[in-house]
């Protein structure tokens, strides 16, 4: 069984759990981007999957002043967890990890973001509701 099959019975085994999947592929955002529209397709694929389309298009509009990365963790953290059904969860499986390394720009932050993410449990339990799973293909390198 190939990767993508797994990642698609890993997502419809949790959504028959009850918690909510949602899968971003990033070879489908394209690589000639700035940082700005890899985040903001991002939360378009995010939006499109959890039905929050509109809502996450206003808070990005809305906090323009900030940079990107902050946009997208706090769209996480204002609209997107405080939909979720009490004790309900959120996997957020981002296919194609390696995708990143063609990008312009640094990625770095994005994996700092999601990390961010779990140890922010600690302090805003909501946190504890969201969790990431990074597919991809890894090439050592020397």
């Amino acid at each position: 069984m190939g990767k993508s099959s797994l990642m698609v019975r890993t997502a419809g085994k949790l959504r028959a759990a009850g918690a909510r999947a949602a899968v971003l592929d990033l070879t489908s955002l394209g690589q000639n981007l700035s940082a700005e529209q890899w985040y903001e397709g991002l939360l378009n694929q995010l939006g499109q999957q959890l039905h929050l389309e509109d809502a996450l298009d206003d808070y990005w509009l809305a906090e323009a002043r900030f940079g990107p990365l902050r946009r997208f963790t706090g769209a996480l953290r204002q609209v997107v967890l405080p939909v979720l059904a009490p004790g309900q969860r959120l996997v957020i499986l981002v296919d194609e990890i390696d995708a990143v390394r063609s990008l312009s720009f640094a990625t770095d932050e994005f994996f700092a973001a999601i990390r961010e993410c779990y140890n922010r449990r600690t302090e805003a339990p909501e946190f504890a509701r969201l969790s990431f799973c990074l597919l991809g293909v890894a090439t050592h390198m020397r």
